[in-house]
């Protein structure tokens, strides 16, 4: 709904309204859609183990991620203390499919689907 109403908006000033992550060429940061992923196994004890062998799972499918997503993996400094919790993917532009960027995680990680 608020797409539309900027649409409209944007319309009656004469003026387009881009949804482009990244709408102005140039090295800089775009806006992104942060993806938070675990599973139980990385919510236990020493799961940091099971985050380290997901994200080599996602680096080895990187080329196929990257179609669905539009470039980075980030384990917060409190999962790394704490050797459990979650990771977040940063790869996703902020106007991806939600449903598409989780379908390809849990494929990859709980499935291990390989290209």
């Amino acid at each position: 709904m608020s797409r539309y109403l900027l649409q409209r908006i944007a319309e009656e000033f004469g003026t387009q309204v881009s949804f482009h992550p990244k709408p102005i060429a140039g090295d800089w940061n775009g806006a992104g859609c942060h993806t938070n992923f675990s599973t139980l196994f990385m919510r236990e004890p020493n799961g940091i183990n099971a985050i380290h062998t997901a994200i080599e799972r996602l680096k080895a499918r990187h080329h196929t991620h990257i179609k669905v997503y539009g470039a980075s993996i980030r384990i917060p400094r409190q999962v790394d203390e704490e050797k459990c919790g979650y990771f977040e993917d940063r790869r996703p532009a902020w106007n991806c499919d939600p449903y598409a960027v989780t379908s390809i995680i849990v494929r990859t990680v709980c499935l291990g689907e390989q290209d």
